[in-house]
């Protein structure tokens, strides 16, 4: 998919790559089912220049929620009730398909705005004493994203960007599963 685009005039290599942190912070149910903050989270940006303003490219993730609490929870697929110490996991994959639009005279410094369509396979995990629950979705999604690229050497820049994740439930008695992530890394030309 990558190899289809050509380099822009005066560009020796066509392609972005970048790898970030990224730390999470859920919302709505998200935050209700795994309502600590995360910082465990690694992307993996791949880009093909368009023009000088423009990519088209593939974002790869891995997001990992953790919570420890005492609520008393409905269990997905069970009727009634639990209560007890639970642990709460979420692991989110995004894989998109995204776009960026380059505010500056090039892509290689500068604010971008940008977006990506696809899906997020989400393995909702909850464990209570010797009991352990799991279910698997999967979420066609959106996600608006801004970043900023900046200059660290002669072909490597550093990129800092905020992203709102949003998958979007299939079934009315599933979560909805949105969360805002902040990515730092380094890129390369």
């Amino acid at each position: 998919m990558l190899s289809l685009a050509a380099p822009p005039s005066g560009r020796t290599n066509g392609y972005l790559m970048g790898m970030a942190w990224s730390g999470s912070y859920g919302v709505g149910d998200t935050d209700d089912f795994a309502g600590d903050p995360s910082w465990r989270g690694l992307g993996v940006d791949l880009r093909s220049l368009r023009s000088e303003r423009t990519s088209l490219g593939v974002y790869l993730a891995f997001n990992a929620f953790y919570n420890k609490t005492s609520e008393v929870a409905e269990i997905p697929g069970q009727s009634g009730h639990v209560a007890g110490t639970q642990f709460r996991y979420l692991n989110v994959f995004p894989v998109l398909v995204t776009g960026h639009y380059y505010l500056g005279r090039t892509p290689d410094s500068g604010v971008y705005l940008g977006g990506g369509a696809g899906v997020y396979p989400a393995e909702y995990r909850l464990d209570l004493g010797t009991q352990k629950y799991q279910e698997t979705l999967w979420y066609p999604g959106l996600m608006p994203e801004a970043g900023w690229i900046f200059p660290l050497g002669t072909s490597a820049r550093g990129y800092v960007n905020l992203k709102f994740h949003y998958g979007i439930a299939t079934s009315k008695n599933d979560p909805s599963l949105s969360y805002l992530s902040l990515g730092v890394g380094l890129m390369d030309f």
